[in-house]
């Protein structure tokens, strides 16, 4: 050997190479099954994400709905009140 070519500590065979060849094959497999679990898990959290914001659609229709309830009183009552004298006319519009 001349001083340029390296030093193997040992030979490179086709025995060596198929067993690098299986365990690379292994570690693919392992990688696809933790791959597969990832994609699982991913779509399990998409589903929630999706019945969150079903939710939060849920509760703004829930708010919007008693904002109205709430300002019909409001004018309600503030029409009671002018009825019964219990404001001053320019308080009242002021509302």
């Amino acid at each position: 050997m001349s001083e340029d070519t390296p030093q193997h500590p040992r030979e490179i065979t086709l025995e060596l190479i198929f067993r690098q060849g299986q365990r690379i094959l292994g570690e693919l497999g392992q990688i696809r099954e933790k791959q597969d679990e990832i994609v699982t898990r991913l779509a399990r959290v998409e589903r929630e994400v999706v019945d969150l914001r079903r939710d939060i659609l849920g509760l703004h229709e829930d708010y919007v709905s008693l904002a109205g309830r709430l300002d019909n009183l409001d004018r309600r009552l503030d029409r009671i009140e002018r009825r019964l004298d219990l404001v001053d006319e320019s308080t009242s519009s002021s509302n």
